[in-house]
């Protein structure tokens, strides 16, 4: 026989039977500033002990308390307590998103359908906050029901970056696979992430949680292993005054697949980098040159090489290749190359110009022309 969850709606903000308070309250937004006493609410004991865990620690505490300084028998009405006051914290402005949540306590099937996608994660990380499955639920099962292309891009990245408490509950898998999607349609090609300045700048100013989980997905393309390092390496540049920064950037380089970099660049860049060198010894390092080698990396495995085991990831399978086409091409006007002929003419001297650096696979580009006494090169 099903389980049919009791509807309370009659009850929702009547004083009928109530016996607790509810004080929704915002956060102090600095330090110092007092906080803005939101709204109250009746609230019912025993049904927000059946929906609430938050909710049911605190009454229980609290029924314990009143049971241990009363005798049976001896308690009159004028000595009892008045009511208990449950008070909920929010983020500042999410008063209005509280009481959605407590109206989805007294709800058969509470209903998240006239919410927008912002509302809904506040929703479902004040449910998980204050421990209401049911609602949870409910605001999951709405923003699943979006297509990938549907979800907004804040919204998708605050999916991937939700705390693991929340992930775990029912069907929030389905919901981050359609989040990683979004992901992966967007910043999924890094080599046209870094051809693209508005994209660079959304994949900088992606959490540290949702750029590793990008590293980690097989499906996320690069058209060299030397271009994670990169993307690396912009995002820790762009993250310095994050006191976690170099823990992040341990976590980040253990995605690096050293088997697909060649022994010349572990051996130069990554070597000569302080980020590297922070998160590897320089015997790990070597480690990893090894490996970009079949028959030395072949002779680590047979020898149950302990570095391979602590990063799993330096032997994992080449990515998918980039779509983005690995091409440089520079315009130099016939009138900007006329005035450098004459400055040469004029002054006696090399002159030069320069296109904008560009990255390929991993590395900073540009083209030069020089006109010396005798020749134009280009390099």
């Amino acid at each position: 026989m099903a389980h049919t969850v009791p509807d309370f709606d009659d009850l929702y903000l009547s004083e009928c039977l109530s016996d607790v308070t509810i004080a929704i309250n915002e956060e102090e937004l600095r330090l110092g500033e007092k906080r803005r006493r939101g709204q109250l609410l009746p609230g019912h004991g025993l049904v927000l002990m059946g929906f609430s865990s938050y909710c049911k620690a605190k009454l229980t505490t609290w029924a314990s308390k009143d049971d241990a300084v009363s005798t049976p028998g001896t308690r009159s009405k004028e000595h009892r307590p008045s009511k208990h006051i449950v008070e909920l914290t929010v983020p500042p402005g999410q008063s209005d998103i509280a009481v959605c949540l407590v109206k989805g306590m007294y709800k058969r099937q509470p209903d998240c359908s006239d919410l927008s996608q912002e509302q809904l994660l506040q929703l479902l990380l004040l449910a998980d906050k204050f421990g209401v499955p049911k609602v949870q639920v409910a605001a999951t099962e709405v923003l699943k029901a979006l297509a990938p292309d549907q979800l907004e891009w804040q919204t998708a990245i605050a999916i991937l970056d939700i705390p693991d408490s929340c992930a775990e509950q029912e069907g929030f898998k389905d919901l981050r696979d359609r989040a990683m999607a979004r992901l992966l349609q967007r910043l999924g090609d890094l080599d046209r992430v870094w051809v693209d300045e508005q994209l660079q700048q959304q994949l900088l100013a992606l959490p540290h949680a949702v750029l590793l989980q990008l590293l980690q997905h097989d499906d996320t393309r690069a058209a060299s292993e030397a271009t994670i390092v990169y993307t690396i390496q912009e995002w820790f540049m762009s993250k310095q005054e994050d006191p976690c920064i170099f823990n992040y950037a341990v976590q980040l380089l253990q995605q690096v697949r050293m088997r697909h970099l060649s022994q010349l660049y572990i051996n130069t860049f990554m070597m000569r980098h302080d980020m590297v060198r922070a998160c590897y010894s320089p015997e790990e390092l070597g480690i990893a040159s090894m490996c970009t080698n079949a028959d030395m990396l072949a002779s680590l495995q047979q020898g149950a090489c302990p570095e391979l085991t602590k990063y799993p990831a330096w032997t994992a399978a080449k990515r998918p290749a980039s779509t983005q086409q690995q091409v440089l091409e520079w315009e130099l006007p016939m009138s900007k190359f006329k005035k450098l002929v004459c400055s040469h003419l004029d002054n006696r001297a090399p002159v030069h110009s320069s296109s904008q650096p560009v990255v390929l696979q991993g590395r900073k580009v540009k083209l030069q022309v020089t006109i010396g006494k005798y020749s134009i090169a280009a390099g």
